[in-house]
């Protein structure tokens, strides 16, 4: 795979994130603001697998110091997402097609322990957010939406750890991301498949809101292991590099 670099120049992007470093959190640091944009756009392939994140640039791009920069990126390190180089830049982490289904094998195992945790932890604040959830997946079973789709999924799996309130669990699981994963395989999924997870979104919402442990434990375990198989099958050196090279003819238009 050829190895890319960021181009600041088609940075499309950089005012609405300068914006959002600038009106960060008070207890958020800029080192958090962008190791926060760093991991989106990594998951987003906005920063495709084997793209070199040069430091000088993403200073430039950012508008921030070189500091904030070289931190964000450690914690990208340390979750798996970039490999750190002696005396290169850190490039965008790839994954191929047996790490990728051990990948989903481990997350079934944590993202099942976080709706356990999010069924006995559940509170009045966090029932109007399930309720809120499960109504939209409920409209989800009729949607062919796939950016929304995915864009919606991602959250439905983050706010379900944000309710276990685990650290440990929450960090273990974001090194478990896999780079590109939404570029590269929003277009393997279909209608049959969306509505088939969200109808099981809904179960294991109704079990975190009915405080039923064990059942949304077992729910999430089938259901993250199952999205697994199905895509770890399509899955192929082959595809990866080709939706890559997609990719990066896009950006670079």
């Amino acid at each position: 795979m050829a190895t890319t670099f960021i181009n600041i120049e088609s940075d499309t992007k950089l005012n609405t994130l300068s914006e959002f470093i600038k009106k960060r959190s008070p207890e958020k640091s800029v080192a958090d603001a962008l190791a926060d944009i760093f991991r989106k756009r990594i998951m987003d392939g906005d920063y495709l697998p084997g793209a070199r994140l040069v430091e000088a640039d993403l200073t430039k791009l950012y508008g921030v110091s070189r500091g904030p920069v070289r931190e964000a990126i450690r914690r990208l390190a340390a979750e798996g997402l970039v490999d750190a180089e002696k005396h290169r830049s850190p490039m965008v982490r790839g994954v191929d097609q047996q790490k990728f289904g051990r990948m989903f094998e481990v997350r079934a195992i944590l993202e099942a322990y976080s709706a356990k945790l999010a069924a006995q932890k559940v509170n009045s604040a966090h029932r109007k957010w399930i309720t809120q959830e499960k109504e939209k997946w409920e409209k989800f079973t009729y949607c062919d939406d796939i950016d929304t789709f995915v864009s919606a999924n991602t959250e439905f799996h983050d706010h379900i750890l944000v309710i276990a309130d685990h650290d440990v669990l929450n960090e273990q699981t974001r090194q478990l991301a896999i780079p590109g994963y939404k570029a590269v395989f929003k277009p393997l999924l279909r209608e049959t498949e969306m509505r088939r997870s969200s109808l099981q979104h809904v179960e294991i919402l109704q079990a975190i809101l009915d405080g039923k442990a064990d059942k949304a434990e077992r729910l999430m375990r089938k259901h993250v292991e199952a999205s697994g198989v199905r895509l770890t099958k399509k899955f192929s050196a082959d595809l990866f590099d080709r939706r890559l090279h997609e990719l990066e003819k896009l950006q670079a238009d």
